[in-house]
């Protein structure tokens, strides 16, 4: 019979009494260069998610990122909780925005620069970025490399003075951003196309008037279903006061702006951070522009017409007005729009002093050469 091969186990070296464990490729270059790290010098603990929704549903991270890593610092690694400085403000944004777009990120590499910081810890480098082209990425690194800086994460050590940990580190950036296209371009995008062409809500800004259905049970499941407290006015203070103006865009909009309030609040996340008017947390919504208010006036969504990319899908959920309410908008809308345009000059025919105008030089130009003298008329 043949022997099955023993488990394998630790090489060992025996030096007296005593049991040494071969260390990790990483161990023995920390004991070539040990690991220092400035415990009583001011670290950064970022943090980061992408979205409000996310934010205010998916709290574990929110709340790891924000409590527990302070506590991995000071009773792990021995930090002096003093000098630990919080670097959140990028909490709701995404990675894929870059320095000078993020605050926090921004801060912290100001700091960094300014020699203040001499270490980091964040969860992960997808936290920092998740940047396609690397440039905030090589920014941020060469900042770091230049001032020594010690990044920490949860499952690496960069000290980015050493080139072996500095290349890692945009390499796992690099990654960062394969991982997120992977998931989002590649992945979710199909998907996300395919439930909107089958009339389903595909993260897109949420119309006033409607929320998504979020009941898997449901027959109208991630479609749009009618907000009634919104819809009502959505119909009486936009489309039917539309046609009281005649169709006056602008007389619409001056007398929403004198309203403190048009629609009541919501309290819902996904609404919340979908919806695209100016909130106003706890008491309702604004419509900020007139460019939104257009765009309110002729969406055919308020007609139960999904619209995505060139198509149309009619009867797709329940209407808040009806074809006659908004054929008349529609025409309202054009005949004043046809109305007040401005009449195009008429450019045909010459002008009547057309080439009496001298150029006001020294020496005049017709047509690119040298022509008469300024006291001799050029015409």
């Amino acid at each position: 019979m043949l022997k099955q091969n023993p488990k394998p186990r630790k090489k060992r070296l025996n030096e007296g009494n005593i049991m040494v464990t071969m260390a990790s490729p990483l161990a023995v270059f920390q004991m070539a260069e040990p690991l220092k790290l400035p415990l009583n010098d001011p670290i950064a603990l970022y943090g980061r998610q992408s979205s409000l929704f996310q934010f205010e549903n998916k709290t574990e991270s929110r709340d790891y990122q924000i409590e527990e890593q302070r506590k991995i610092l000071v009773f792990q690694f021995g930090w002096n909780d003093g000098v630990i400085i919080e670097y959140f403000e990028d909490f709701t944004y995404s990675g894929t925005l870059g320095i000078g777009e993020r605050v926090g990120i921004t801060r912290l590499l100001e700091d960094i620069e300014s020699g203040y910081i001499k270490a980091i810890y964040v969860f992960l480098v997808d936290r920092l970025f998740r940047d396609k082209l690397l440039e905030n990425v090589v920014r941020f690194a060469k900042a770091c490399y230049e001032h020594k800086i010690i990044i920490i994460t949860s499952c690496y050590i960069y000290r980015m003075w050493i080139p072996e940990d500095y290349e890692k580190f945009i390499d796992d950036c690099k990654l960062a951003w394969k991982a997120l296209d992977l998931q989002l371009n590649k992945r979710m995008l199909p998907m996300r196309v395919f439930a909107s062409h089958a009339g389903k809500y595909d993260s897109r800004t949420l119309n006033i008037g409607y929320t998504v259905d979020r009941d898997k049970h449901s027959r109208t499941y991630k479609k749009y279903v009618v907000l009634p407290k919104h819809a009502e006015a959505v119909k009486e203070k936009i489309f039917l006061r539309l046609i009281d103006y005649g169709g006056d865009a602008f007389a619409l909009m001056h007398e929403l702006e004198q309203e403190a309030v048009h629609f009541e609040w919501h309290d819902d996340p996904l609404f919340n951070n979908k919806t695209e008017l100016i909130k106003i947390p706890g008491v309702g919504y604004r419509i900020g522009t007139y460019s939104t208010l257009l765009h309110i006036l002729k969406n055919p969504v308020y007609i139960g017409t999904w619209k995505t990319g060139n198509k149309e899908y009619p009867n797709n959920h329940e209407a808040i007005l009806d074809r006659a309410t908004w054929d008349t908008v529609q025409y309202l809308l054009d005949r004043h729009q046809q109305e007040n345009h401005p009449t195009a000059r008429n450019r045909e025919g010459d002008s009547v002093v057309r080439g009496l105008i001298l150029r006001p030089f020294p020496r005049m130009y017709c047509h690119g050469i040298p022509c008469k003298p300024r006291d001799q008329l050029c015409v």
